[in-house]
């Protein structure tokens, strides 16, 4: 049954969300008649409660529930960072990029890629759809809000590679060479870093002795690790 008034959808919501989140709390106790309470008032959700209540289906695994809620969410509020990301992430988890990738373009620029936590999902789901110009552009954006990470970094000097940029690539590895955090990860790549195709024989064997002649290097940066 749908309840009848916004006075008592917001009560019956709050009881329900307030008992799901001491649940949360305490695994132990039977959530059953809590579960059955809120797919009886799904339809009749608030706007103000639409939110929260998709992030309880998400840790109850209900995936298309919480979808739909979010969609309800996102038609009143399009450019709701928090929920965007979330059906974004829905969506890339479900193998579903190109809607994830949607759900992120939908929003506005300036709102998009003023979000670290937007662009860093923008990069990703360029990966997964081997739209790497735009996993570059997203992640150049990322770095540029967090710059001092140097993951970031790394994975930005991939992004120049698979972009075919591997001059640019190559000066991140040189900087983080310098830090012990990233010294090892950044000698693999940049030993290992080829054009995103080999085109000639000639291509090939220059790849093949970059690894042989820094076999040894390898040796000692692994005991150096340990």
């Amino acid at each position: 049954a749908q309840l009848l008034t916004r006075e008592n959808a917001l009560e019956e919501v709050e009881v329900i969300t307030t008992g799901l989140r001491i649940i949360a709390e305490h695994p132990s106790i039977p959530s059953q008649n809590f579960v059955k309470a809120l797919e009886r008032i799904d339809a009749s959700i608030p706007h103000d409660f639409l939110l929260e209540v998709s992030f309880i289906w998400l840790n109850f695994k209900n995936e298309e529930r919480a979808e739909r809620l979010l969609l309800r969410f996102l038609e009143k509020e399009k450019a709701h960072k928090v929920a965007s990301l979330v059906l974004s992430k829905l969506y890339l988890g479900q193998g579903k990029s190109e809607s994830a990738l949607k759900v992120l373009t939908d929003i506005p620029r300036d709102d998009l890629f003023g979000s670290a936590d937007l662009v860093q999902q923008l990069a990703e789901v360029g990966v997964e759809l081997r739209r790497y110009e735009i996993a570059l552009a997203a992640q150049q954006v990322l770095v540029k809000h967090q710059p001092h990470n140097l993951q970031h970094q790394i994975r930005l000097a991939q992004l120049f590679n698979f972009n075919g940029l591997c001059k640019e690539e190559l000066e991140i590895y040189e900087t983080c060479l310098k830090n012990p955090e990233t010294r090892m990860q950044a000698l693999l790549l940049k030993t290992f870093s080829t054009p995103p195709f080999y085109n000639t024989e000639s291509e090939i064997a220059a790849a093949r002795t970059r690894v042989e002649d820094n076999l040894p290097l390898f040796r000692d940066e692994a005991r150096r690790e340990l």
